[in-house]
């Protein structure tokens, strides 16, 4: 089965958001330089993350329709 853009939910995007280990990848690379990411900035990551994950779902939740 062929998905597209309008079969990529808001639950779909969140799903994703939970399960992608951004943060670990991240941090793993940072350490090489010696950089540690405050609990602030790993914040900020993930709501920059999760918006574009909303904006590029089509807008809806199953269960409103």
């Amino acid at each position: 089965m062929n998905k597209t853009p309008a079969d990529f939910w808001m639950e779909d995007a969140m799903s994703l958001f939970l399960i992608l280990p951004v943060t670990e990848l991240m941090e793993k690379e940072l350490q090489k330089y010696g950089i540690k990411l405050t609990v602030e900035q790993e914040d900020k990551i993930h709501k920059v993350i999760l918006e574009v994950l909303e904006s590029v779902s089509n807008g809806n939740y199953r269960s409103h329709n």
